[in-house]
């Protein structure tokens, strides 16, 4: 599902009922975060990514016969100690970064939200002015969050500034693209798939 390279070193995997693996490439060795003290179960690892501290991130359900009606769990590994965090709605999150920050974003299917480790902050298109539900999101090399909009009709990618966004209409784009990339040499970002490849 995700695979990120830690500033340790550590190589991490979340899989579909196979847990979070950590691999460690000094000692050539696997770690397999399935069962963790506490009695919680990462089975469905799908989203994991480290924070400024090193502490690593993971959005999991919680056994491989639930399904996302019992929500989605959220934990925090410092390296010795898992702690899970409340989903504040019951959301399906969809993708997870840890920004330069200190802020751990998530996307569900219809907002952008931040949590700074106490308090949640929701971005949706009833309190911003983004113009539809945000489909992907990604950071950019100097921080700065996009989001790629699906507004029906059309689609738009737009940069989080302050509270609100700036917002550029693809035109040429009438199906679902399948998502987006930032290249961090130059800051043009590249929408694929639907029907159209479009760099801005």
């Amino acid at each position: 599902n995700n695979f990120m390279s830690a500033s340790t070193g550590d190589k991490w995997v979340s899989t579909d009922f196979g847990g979070l693996q950590r691999f460690n490439p000094l000692t050539n060795t696997w770690t397999n975060f399935y069962s963790i003290p506490g009695g919680d179960v990462i089975c469905h690892a799908f989203e994991a990514d480290e924070d400024i501290a090193g502490n690593i991130w993971v959005i999991t359900h919680p056994n491989p016969m639930v399904g996302t009606q019992y929500g989605v769990e959220i934990f925090k590994f410092d390296g010795t100690t898992f702690t899970q965090y409340t989903n504040p709605g019951n959301y399906y999150f969809k993708e997870l970064y840890c920004d330069q920050n200190g802020y751990t974003w998530f996307l569900t299917t219809d907002r952008i939200c931040r949590f700074d480790g106490s308090n949640w902050i929701f971005f949706d298109a009833f309190n911003t002015n983004l113009p539809g539900n945000a489909i992907e999101i990604q950071f950019d090399s100097n921080g700065d969050l996009w989001a790629l909009v699906d507004a029906t009709p059309g689609f738009y990618i737009c940069k989080l500034v302050g509270a609100n966004y700036q917002i550029t209409y693809c035109p040429t784009m009438t199906n679902t693209p399948a998502g987006f990339d930032i290249n961090k040499s130059t800051g043009h970002v590249v929408i694929y798939g639907g029907d159209d490849l479009i760099s801005y």
